[in-house]
């Protein structure tokens, strides 16, 4: 039986100890370049640049933060376009969180605004739920006060807007990718 060692016995269906041994090196390594792109630090200096702003207020959302980005890096396998896409994500998240945060410490009337019967569409892929958000934001503002899609992924007004000139969020939108 010399002629079967350890190593030559193959299981099929079962990698062997080298294919094993390189996933996990290029699995590694995957996981520095995304760590590298996805440095929450990093993140959080270009959304405040972006912003203007520095403060998030509380910050209990930074644990969560963190360990998202790094389950992220750790189990997703992107492409280029889905990293950059995931990237710009957070930083809109982030911006969004620091322009929220500035309009509620200007404006703390804000808390006072009735939003006790809200209309929420939630529902699993392909099942109709951008359609109804569609239908409900159509609905003239006395019947159901809309959400339209650019209000969601941009809640708070960016700077110097004037309320003469089409929301230049409209236009962020559209460049998001996201219809």
């Amino acid at each position: 039986m010399e002629f079967l060692k350890k190593s030559t016995v193959v299981f099929p269906g079962y990698p062997d100890q080298a294919s094993i041994l390189q996933t996990r090196v290029a699995h590694r390594d995957q996981y520095h370049v995304l760590r590298a792109e996805l440095d929450p630090d990093r993140l959080i200096s270009i959304a405040r640049q972006q912003a203007g702003l520095e403060d998030f207020g509380d910050d209990r959302f930074m644990e969560p933060y963190r360990m998202l980005l790094d389950c992220v890096c750790r189990d997703v396998d992107f492409s280029r376009q889905g990293l950059h896409t995931f990237r710009q994500h957070v930083i809109r998240c982030l911006v969004n969180r620091l322009r929220i945060h500035r309009d509620f410490t200007r404006h703390p009337e804000i808390f006072d605004e009735d939003v006790s019967d809200p209309l929420v569409v939630i529902g699993m892929p392909r099942t109709g739920t951008t359609k109804m958000q569609r239908i409900l934001s159509s609905l003239p503002d006395s019947d159901v006060q809309r959400t339209c899609l650019w209000q969601m992924l941009f809640p708070a007004p960016f700077p110097h807007t004037q309320s003469t000139s089409l929301d230049p969020r409209v236009a962020a939108t559209q460049g998001t990718g996201i219809t």
